[in-house]
């Protein structure tokens, strides 16, 4: 009787982190304005950043398990991310959709002390290449994304592209 009860627990505890982490995007619940810093051409030695801003809103799905991340801008960097959590697998998948409609391959990933890190794979001027999102400062009024790129396996990152978040409207 004992073991039946320590076993769940066992299986409330999980339940209930993964619950939890379920929640990794709360903080980016609402609607933002985003001061875009992004390098023109990777991989080309280029130090010349173009500086853009964006328009992003971000709501849970109705279920609970993800979600939808609408961004507004122009041609080339409006889109749509979707996020769900896999709590078996105990990590979130991002996908992306342009704002050309393509669907890209998913980036994987976890938050651990605070930081979401997120990998995956794209092809860049038609070469592979490994991608990694890393979410900071979340726990503050202007969370940072970061996007860096590598060409070799991921023993080195190009940092390409970076986001400031600012709150535009408090979520309901």
């Amino acid at each position: 009787m004992d073991e039946i009860r320590e076993r769940e627990r066992a299986d409330t505890a999980q339940e209930i982190r993964a619950r939890t982490k379920a929640r990794d995007f709360d903080f980016l619940c609402g609607s933002w304005i985003v001061e875009n810093r992004r390098l023109p051409e990777p991989f080309a030695g280029e130090k010349t950043w173009r500086l853009f801003h964006t328009i992003h809103r971000c709501k849970p799905l109705a279920n609970g398990c993800g979600y939808l991340h609408e961004i507004e801008g122009d041609s080339e960097r409006g889109g749509v991310v979707l996020r769900l959590f896999d709590s078996a697998e105990d990590r979130w998948s991002a996908y992306a959709i342009s704002a050309q409609g393509l669907l890209q391959e998913p980036m994987h990933g976890s938050f651990r002390v605070g930081v979401g890190i997120f990998t995956g794979r794209r092809l860049f001027r038609e070469r592979p290449v490994l991608v990694r999102h890393v979410w900071t400062r979340i726990a503050t009024s202007t969370p940072e994304w970061t996007q860096s790129f590598s060409q070799d396996g991921g023993e080195t990152w190009e940092l390409n592209w970076t986001m400031r978040f600012v709150r535009a409207e408090w979520p309901d």
